[in-house]
């Protein structure tokens, strides 16, 4: 029962013949709540046949809901609501997926927008000032959340790309953000924005 945890059927093992992954899988790090958006992000599940699967962590007051709009728009195979899980597992979603997906109307620092970097996820996120901050510290677009379907285009647009090109950005953006985002320089600019 997710609302009293969590349960990941055979844990989250990086095993290619694992039922909760597939090729185009994505993560979405959100909890359940209008600040987060997440009937956009069933829309954009809805309009992009090219996602397989997404894996939600989060729980919130909208999980009753996001349950029966999941039954109306026949997202039943495509959406996996974890509820609140450990970071671990988390993290294991993240390395097992291509993309991670984040509409939030507004937030503070994105920490799981960074995380998903760091696993060599491709992000797609509206476009705030903090994910605007992240996007343009590794060189990354934004999406308009009144442009779904530009959403929807870019997705597909990466889903489809060569496996090697995908590996490679998948690399490329790791090795960037673990560069950009050290520990060394995140001190740096924190102690240069409070001088």
């Amino acid at each position: 029962d997710t609302n009293k945890g969590c349960y990941i059927a055979n844990s989250l093992q990086k095993d290619k013949k694992n039922p909760l992954y597939t090729k185009n899988t994505a993560v979405v790090v959100a909890r359940l709540v209008y600040v987060k958006n997440p009937f956009f992000i069933l829309n954009l599940i809805r309009i992009t046949p090219a996602i397989d699967k997404v894996i939600w962590f989060g729980d919130g007051d909208l999980m009753s809901k996001m349950k029966i709009k999941i039954k109306e728009m026949d997202l039943d195979d495509r959406v996996v609501l974890m509820g609140n899980c450990n970071r671990r597992e988390v993290y294991e979603a993240l390395r097992n997926s291509m993309i991670y997906l984040s509409a939030s109307r507004w937030e503070g620092l994105g920490v799981a927008n960074i995380e998903a970097l760091f696993f060599g996820c491709k992000l797609f996120i509206s476009s705030i000032p903090a994910h605007n901050e992240i996007a343009n510290i590794v060189n990354i677009p934004t999406y308009d959340l009144h442009h779904i379907n530009k959403w929807s285009k870019a997705i597909s647009s990466y889903l489809e790309l060569d496996p090697k090109d995908s590996e490679k950005y998948s690399k490329d953006i790791k090795t960037i953000s673990r560069e950009k985002f050290s520990m060394k320089l995140t001190v740096k600019a924190h102690i240069d924005q409070y001088k």
